[in-house]
């Protein structure tokens, strides 16, 4: 699906790490990125693994609050670019700082 050379066209992708050694999400990360240059890439994770090599505004974050879905981009939390001073996207994400996906 990567290798494709059609233009303009979605690929998504759910879990794209299950199955693939922690070693290699970087590697797909960056393959992904450099991808995306000439087509719209989706994934869905649930994955700190993931996570932790995206940037803030390659991410997007879904909760369901009240029966309805919100979502919000990373870029939109408060204080975002000062958080990433100290702590890396996945222990924002895992630490609840970014609220999407959060287990109640």
């Amino acid at each position: 699906l990567l290798y494709n050379h059609r233009p303009n066209q979605l690929i998504a992708i759910d879990e794209p790490e299950r199955c693939l050694h922690p070693q290699a999400v970087k590697t797909l990360v960056d393959l992904m990125r450099e991808t995306s240059k000439d087509k719209q890439i989706l994934i869905t994770t649930h994955s700190a693994e993931i996570v932790k090599w995206l940037r803030p505004e390659e991410i997007y974050l879904v909760d369901k609050i009240d029966g309805k879905t919100i979502i919000l981009p990373a870029t939109e939390v408060t204080n975002i670019d000062v958080f990433l001073e100290n702590f890396s996207m996945d222990e924002l994400w895992l630490g609840g700082y970014l609220k999407g996906g959060t287990i109640n």
